[in-house]
């Protein structure tokens, strides 16, 4: 009996959603679009973080969503991948809060839906450790992006301590060391870290530095 192209198509979603599912279980902390060709990894965390359930504060969000649409990115289609596991907890401590927003990956790559049980209820996020750098390669792999942004320092070291047999036979030192700027080929994937990026907001300077380095990061191909 033969596969069809739809069967196998259906059976390699349901292997990545489980994949994610088996993530998100163990508290990898993933939002946004499963299947996205963009990923974004982030590392420092504030209360805003933790409380209002999701990885990218307000102004962050607003401000990559601004320049990845005007490179080509489509707007609604990355991924964001925390570098510290996350527990989630019913609570009243986030009260202003009425429903819990953060998009559920699995879910998201079949329905492009928030996850939404327990709408009614608020919750407090509790970070835990930092992943372990296997657990991290294996959320990398089964997100399977096409480009890597790293936001800032913890989520550049973890990559680095993650991919080091791969980045250590780069040749230009500054590449493999994952600077800010130059982008490296780690398994065939463009990785760019940006430094501090929630840093950069509040100064005009750093800001235009950072825009000089996502335009290394243009999508392939034609824009969305």
């Amino acid at each position: 009996m033969s596969i069809t192209q739809t069967e196998r198509t259906q059976a390699l979603f349901e292997q990545a959603r489980a994949q994610i599912r088996s993530l998100e279980a163990r508290g990898v902390w993933i939002e946004g679009n499963g299947f996205s060709p963009l990923l974004l990894v982030k590392g420092e965390f504030t209360a805003g973080n933790t409380c209002h359930t999701s990885l990218l504060e307000t102004r962050e969000d607003a401000a990559l969503r601004a320049a990845l649409t005007r490179l080509g990115w489509a707007p609604e289609d990355f991924c964001v991948l925390g570098t510290r596991t996350l527990s989630r907890e019913k609570t009243d401590e986030c009260s202003d809060l009425n429903q819990d927003t953060t998009l559920d990956a699995g879910a998201y790559a079949s329905s492009s839906a928030p996850h939404t049980s327990d709408t009614a209820l608020s919750y407090t996020h509790q970070l835990g450790t930092t992943l372990a750098p296997e657990v991290f390669c294996e959320a990398i792999e089964a997100l399977d992006p096409e480009a890597i942004l790293l936001l800032d320092v913890p989520a550049t070291e973890l990559m680095r301590e993650a991919y080091m047999d791969v980045l250590v036979d780069i040749e230009n030192f500054e590449t493999a060391m994952l600077e800010p700027g130059y982008v490296a080929s780690v398994l065939g994937r463009r990785v760019l870290a940006l430094g501090d990026f929630a840093a950069s907001l509040a100064d005009s300077a750093k800001k235009q530095l950072v825009w000089s380095y996502l335009k290394k990061l243009a999508p392939l191909g034609s824009p969305y």
